[in-house]
Order: structure tokens, then sequence, then C-alpha cells
């Protein structure tokens, strides 16, 4: 609703492993404005937003133009850290939208060589 054609998939910081270090994450490649195809994560700490009592990565997947970050606690930055490839992006773009009119699912993120 916030940031236009994007699918959110929050991922608390539980969900990782217990030796891994989230703390001091900066943004790397960081905009306002992803751009159809990219994937773009947000680390929030617990306590970033008012009421959030929970870290978190949001991985957002954006599947068309016209995306921004503003959110109702005012601008944030992501860092992109993939993109769809062009040869990909139409059957992922139509993924998220049955996502967007079906609701929540659970998904798998997986690299590929």
């Amino acid at each position: 609703m916030w940031t236009g054609p994007e699918i959110s998939c929050p991922v608390r910081a539980e969900a990782f492993p217990a030796d891994a270090d989230l703390k001091g994450l900066t943004p790397e490649n960081a905009t306002s404005f992803p751009e159809a195809g990219d994937v773009a994560v947000v680390w929030a700490p617990d306590n970033s937003f008012k009421g959030q009592t929970f870290a978190f990565f949001d991985i957002g997947l954006f599947y068309g133009p016209g995306a921004r970050l503003f959110m109702p606690m005012g601008w944030i930055m992501a860092s992109v850290c993939a993109r769809v490839a062009a040869e990909d992006f139409e059957p992922f773009r139509d993924a998220c939208m049955a996502i967007r009119r079906t609701g929540a699912c659970r998904l798998t993120f997986s690299q590929v060589a």
C-alpha cells in the first residue's frame, strides 16, 4: 500500500543463524526508489519505529514502475542486493501480482548459479 508495486517479505532476526552479525549493517547500493525487478532489503533493529519491538529484515520484491519507500514514519532507504534477470521478469511480475491478489504465502529464496 505504501510502496506501490512491491511484495514485502519481513523476516524476523531470530530466523537467522545465532552467529550471524546483524548489528551495524549499513546501507549499500541504497535507494528510496527501487526499480522494477529490484530485490532490496531493509534492516530494522528493534525499536527502529514506534511500536516495533523486534528486529527484522524486510526483503522487498519490486515488480513494477513507480515504487517508493515512503512509509508512515517517513522516507527510508533499502539496499538493492539483487535484480531479476530480464528473461525471468515477466513470470516474476505475474507471481508477485498473484500474491497481491490472493494474500500471504510462504516464499523460499535460493541462489541460482
